[in-house]
């Protein structure tokens, strides 16, 4: 085991530095979409970092090894060389494991409930939840393969044989299948939340942006005082033929109690009011305070500063520290660190800053942006350089920032999901090859060649779709955490769950090839090898 950990330590190191290599540049974009400008030009591998990672492959063989090696210590010789001994023991472990299970459950639960913002208890209680469906596994195998055994058996005596042998090898099949059914859980729950987000995402965007064009100041930090349009090429913008109607903002960075937060003030077109999704608070009640100079706030500022409608909030103005009332909570997805609104004519006069960061224009009927955008460009040409954009333009451009930024949780599931199916190849193929002897001896009863591959590769299948049975509400519940708990902790936004057929289609096809191809070799072997030689070989 000691060996076997140092040789696997040091292939994962390897892979893991090229693997690192290629993250820096996902990571680089990420940073640069969401950020800053940041350039990696070089990589290094600190040493702590290998002599980690050497001590972490180490220690787990030895770990993974210590337990067998003391039932093997403490066994009589001529127990230890009864297979029946060792799966007595694996479903009395079953059982046990049950109640290690509920307690596991229960236990999540208890901490979700017990701590309402902690990030680290919530990913406690991912961990506790995926360990409960490890531990229920070898339990829900055994019982789907008995009862498929009694079933199927009423047709073929052979498909008894295949499905009993799976519940009489629980030591060996049971932890295989659930290896796999905490990776096809992964494999569920993290695309729905992707999906979760992607679909707020979208449908956010589309109730948010009402302008049929958006034109701002280019530069680094948005909320920097100098990104500004001057005013007379907001006048030539306004006089393009083809524009009915226009919204107006400023957006600076201001001091609070809890530090700078970004404030957004707004002059809005009648058609703007709509595109606030207000989660506290009521519209009729909210724009009129909000005109009178009370406050909107993101609900990732209200999360992170523990604030609700109703309650003041303290800005530093220009005339000095004041208190705002908060006239309303929205949805916003735009800012983690989030956001205050304020009405454009409140900002002026407590800032007595006159400046306009951004336009939002909206056109005439049966105008289209393609048509006018070349107008704006041609008034604000050799005044200011301009960004212009018209609302799909963004939208696209969001999503495709939003696909940039979830690349390596992609990634990162897929090489999860590939280490549990070699996991649960090496685990299948040990069994159905020291169960040579045993199909020998079936097959000199009768089984044909392709009878005994046939059986290998429905029990190595049967197993596939157990573990996707037992991954599937553990991916749902596993969605549920990572949408409702952590990303309401990590960012203080609320996402609504989406579910599609798709997300489950990647998760079935991983549990069937793997368990398929694990079948492989020991079906093409049965079939090709002469009985007796197999028979010779116990």
């Amino acid at each position: 085991a000691a060996v076997l950990g140092l040789v696997g330590a040091g292939l994962g190191l390897l892979l893991g530095a090229a693997i690192g290599r290629e993250l820096i540049s996902l990571v680089s974009q990420t940073i640069n979409d969401l950020y800053f400008v940041v350039a990696v030009n070089d990589t290094t591998l600190p040493p702590s970092s290998v002599l980690e990672a050497l001590v972490a492959g180490f220690g787990t063989a030895l770990a993974a090894a210590l337990l067998p090696a003391l039932e093997v210590a403490g066994s009589a010789p001529q127990l230890a060389l009864r297979r029946s001994v060792l799966e007595a023991s694996a479903v009395h472990l079953a059982r046990r494991l049950l109640i290690v299970s509920a307690v596991l459950g229960m236990s999540a639960g208890i901490v979700v409930a017990a701590s309402s913002r902690s990030l680290l208890a919530g990913f406690a209680a991912l961990f506790m939840l995926l360990l409960s469906v490890a531990a229920a596994t070898p339990a829900v195998l055994r019982g789907l393969a008995k009862a498929a055994a009694a079933i199927a058996g009423r047709a073929s005596p052979v498909a008894r044989l295949a499905f009993s042998d799976i519940a009489a090898s629980l030591s060996r099949t049971g932890v295989a299948v659930a290896a796999l059914g905490m990776a096809v859980a992964a494999m569920i729950g993290v695309p729905i939340m992707v999906e979760s987000f992607r679909e707020s995402l979208r449908e956010w965007l589309g109730h948010t942006m009402r302008a049929d064009i958006y034109v701002t100041a280019p530069g680094p930090g948005a909320e920097r005082p100098e990104r500004r349009l001057q005013p007379e090429v907001i006048r030539a913008l306004l006089a393009t033929p083809g524009i009915a109607d226009h919204s107006e903002s400023r957006r600076v960075m201001v001091e609070s109690p809890s530090g700078p937060v970004a404030l957004d003030a707004l002059k809005l077109a009648p058609k703007s009011y709509a595109g606030l999704q207000l989660t506290e608070g009521d519209a009729r009640d909210a724009w009129p305070e909000f005109e009178r100079g009370a406050v909107m706030i993101s609900e990732p500022l209200a999360w992170r500063l523990q604030l609700k409608k109703g309650e003041p909030l303290t800005l530093a103005t220009g005339s000095g520290p004041r208190e705002f009332r908060i006239a309303a909570v929205y949805r916003e997805y735009g800012n983690d660190r989030g956001n205050v609104l304020m009405s454009l004519g409140e900002y002026r006069r407590l800032w007595h800053d006159e400046g306009i960061t951004a336009l939002g224009l909206y056109l005439a009927p049966a105008e289209q942006p393609a048509r006018i955008m070349p107008g704006l460009r041609a008034a604000a040409r050799g005044r200011q350089a301009l960004l212009i954009r018209s609302n799909a333009d963004i939208r696209a451009l969001s999503m495709s920032i939003f696909e940039r930024t979830f690349v390596i949780t992609r990634v990162l599931y897929w090489l999860a999901a590939g280490v549990a199916a070699v996991g649960l190849v090496s685990a299948l193929l040990a069994w159905q090859l020291e169960r040579s002897h045993e199909l020998a001896i079936v097959r000199s009863l009768g089984l044909t060649p392709n009878g005994a591959a046939l059986l290998i590769e429905a029990q190595t299948g049967f197993m596939g779709i157990a573990a996707l049975l037992a991954a599937i509400p553990a991916g749902l519940l596993t969605a549920i955490v990572l949408t409702d708990v952590i990303n309401r902790r990590a960012f203080g936004w609320q996402l609504d769950l989406h579910l599609t057929s798709a997300q489950f289609t990647n998760a079935l096809l991983l549990a069937l090839t793997a368990a398929l191809a694990a079948g492989l070799y020991p079906a093409w072997r049965t079939a090709r090898t002469a009985i007796a030689a197999d028979i010779r070989e116990e």
